[in-house]
C-alpha cells in the first residue's frame, strides 16, 4: 500500500514521489496553513508516529476518490486524539487536479474531526466544502450544486442527502466571507458543536451568529438568500467571488401593478422566499404588510435598488410575536424593492406558509401643495406647503446653479417635519448665501423616519443686482 505524509518537508520533489503526487502534497499543505494561520483552524491531531494526515492509496469502489479513517474511536469532546488516515483511490495519480481537490477536501474533513466527529456526516461536509474554497477559491467543481441550491431556496439550508450537502456548502462559505477577514464564523460553530455533546446545531449556529444588535440566524438566512440575487449576469463584485459563474437567482414572485398580494409556498426550516416588487417613476410609495403563518419563525429583510446608479439600500422589517410585519417606503427613486423572507424555525418542524400585500399610496410620504423661491434683499426666500405627512422626519433644502446637476444642501441640519400630520404646512427657509445676480435652482428632499427619501422637482429664481467680481 503505497503511502505519504503531509508531515514530509516539502523539498521540490526530491522525495523520491510522483510529479503529480509531490505537488498536490505540497497544496494542501498549504491549505492546513491557511486555515490555521489565516482563520485559527486547529490542526488535525497527530497519531503516535507523530505523522499529520497519513495518506494511503488503494483501489477503492467507483464514484469514490478519497474518504477518511479514524484510526481509533475518540473518546473526549474535543478530539485531540482523533488520529485520521486518508484513503485515496489510485487512479487520481494520474490526474494531479484532481488529486489535489481530494487531498484538500479531505484534510478539511480532518480539520473538522479535530474539533468533533459526532454532527450530523452531512453539515461535516457541507463544512468540508467552504474549507476547501477558503483554501482554493476555485469553486469550478461546485458551480452547478451551488446554483441547484440558490434556485430551491425554499428547500432547508440542512442538507437531507449528499448532493444537498455540497450545494449547502455555499451557505457554509457565505458564513465567513460575509464578515471581516479573520473573523471565522464557521470555526466559531464548530466551537460551539464540539463545547457541547448530542446534537446542538442549530443552537451552535445562533450562538455564533448571534450579533451585538441583536442579529441571529433568521437575519443570517436572509441576508445569504440576498446575496444569491447577485449572481450570474447580475454580479456586482460585491459578495460571493465566483458569483458571476453561478446561474442568477431570479425571485419567487414579480409584482409591477399594485394592488398586489401572493401567498409564498410552505418555507422549510432554515429556508426562504424572495418576491420582488417594481416600482413606479411618479410620486408616492409602497404598503407592504406580511403575515408569516405558525410554525415559521419569521426574518423579513427588504432590499432596495435605486434608480440612480444602482446603489443598495436594505431594512429590516420589524416581525412581531404574531408573525407580522408592515414597511411604507417612498419609490420614485427606486428602480426595485425585493422583500426576502426567512424561516429560522427549529429544525424538523413542519413548513410554514406566508401572505404579503402590497398597496400604492400616491401621497406618501408627503403631499406637496406648494413649493416656489422668491428673491428678497437679504436673499431667496424658498417656501413649501404640505397637505399631509406620513412617517416624516425632516427637510433638505438643495441649491445648484443648473437645473440638472451640481445641487448641494444648504441647511446644516435637517429641517424639522410635521410626522404625521393631515392639515396643510408651511415651510419658509431664507437662503443669504445666494449671491447678487445670479439665477438659482432649488430642490427639496423629505426624509421620513424609515431612513428613506423623496425628492420634489426644482424650482428657481434670480437675484438682484449684479455678480460679485472676485
Amino acid at each position: 500500500m503505497p503511502a505519504a505524509s503531509l508531515a514530509s518537508p516539502i523539498d521540490d520533489g526530491t522525495r523520491g514521489l510522483p510529479d503529480g503526487l509531490d505537488l498536490a502534497l505540497e497544496e494542501t499543505a498549504r491549505a492546513l496553513r491557511t486555515w490555521s494561520d489565516a482563520q485559527g483552524w486547529l490542526p488535525p491531531a497527530e497519531g503516535g508516529s507523530g505523522r499529520v494526515l497519513p495518506i494511503a492509496f488503494e483501489e477503492l469502489p467507483d464514484g469514490i476518490d478519497a474518504l477518511l479513517l479514524l484510526d481509533h474511536e475518540p473518546e473526549q469532546t474535543f478530539e485531540e486524539d482523533a488520529t485520521a488516515l486518508i484513503v485515496v483511490s489510485r487512479h487520481l495519480l494520474d490526474d494531479s487536479r484532481a488529486l489535489t481537490r481530494a487531498l484538500i477536501h479531505q484534510a478539511a474533513h480532518a480539520v473538522l474531526w479535530a474539533y468533533s466527529h459526532r454532527e450530523p456526516p452531512l453539515w461535516q461536509e457541507a463544512s468540508a466544502v467552504a474549507l476547501e474554497l477558503q483554501a482554493t477559491r476555485d469553486a469550478q467543481p461546485y458551480v452547478d450544486l451551488f446554483s441547484e441550491r440558490l434556485h430551491s431556496r425554499t428547500r432547508s439550508l440542512l442538507p437531507q442527502r449528499l448532493r444537498e450537502a455540497q450545494g449547502a456548502g455555499l451557505w457554509t462559505f457565505f458564513l465567513d466571507v460575509s464578515r471581516p477577514a479573520g473573523s471565522a464564523a464557521l470555526r466559531r460553530v464548530w466551537e460551539e458543536l464540539a463545547a457541547v455533546p448530542g446534537d446542538n446545531l442549530a443552537d451552535a449556529l445562533e450562538t455564533a451568529m448571534r450579533g451585538p444588535e441583536g442579529q441571529g440566524l433568521g437575519e443570517e438566512i436572509a441576508t445569504y438568500l440576498a446575496w444569491g440575487l447577485f449572481t450570474g449576469d447580475r454580479d456586482d463584485g460585491r459578495h460571493f467571488p465566483f458569483a458571476g459563474a453561478l446561474r442568477g437567482g431570479v425571485p419567487d414572485a414579480l409584482h409591477s401593478e399594485f394592488p398586489a398580494s401572493g401567498a409564498g409556498t410552505g418555507i422549510e426550516a432554515w429556508g426562504g422566499s424572495v418576491v420582488r416588487l417594481q416600482t413606479g417613476t411618479e410620486p408616492g410609495g409602497l404598503r407592504v404588510q406580511f403575515q408569516g403563518d405558525e410554525p415559521g419563525r419569521w426574518s423579513v429583510l427588504a432590499l432596495f435598488e435605486g434608480r440612480s446608479g444602482g446603489a443598495l439600500y436594505s431594512a429590516w422589517l420589524p416581525v412581531d410575536a404574531d408573525g407580522r410585519a408592515e414597511l411604507r417606503f417612498p419609490w420614485s427613486g427606486l428602480r426595485s424593492a425585493t422583500l426576502i423572507v426567512a424561516n429560522a424555525a427549529s429544525p424538523g418542524s413542519a413548513p410554514a406558509r406566508f401572505g404579503y400585500s402590497v398597496w400604492r399610496e400616491p401621497s406618501y410620504p408627503f403631499e406637496l401643495a406648494g413649493f416656489q423661491a422668491e428673491a428678497e434683499a437679504a436673499g431667496i426666500l424658498v417656501s413649501w406647503t404640505t397637505d399631509g405627512e406620513r412617517d416624516m422626519a425632516g427637510w433638505n433644502l438643495y441649491r445648484s446653479l443648473s437645473p440638472l446637476t451640481g445641487f448641494v444642501r444648504v441647511n446644516r441640519l435637517p429641517i424639522p417635519a410635521g410626522g404625521e400630520v393631515r392639515e396643510p404646512l408651511r415651510y419658509l427657509f431664507l437662503d443669504t448665501e445666494a449671491e447678487p445676480g445670479r439665477k438659482y435652482y432649488y430642490r427639496l428632499e423629505g426624509l421620513t423616519t424609515g431612513g428613506f427619501n423623496e425628492a420634489t422637482t426644482t424650482v428657481s429664481a434670480r437675484t438682484p443686482g449684479r455678480i460679485r467680481q472676485p
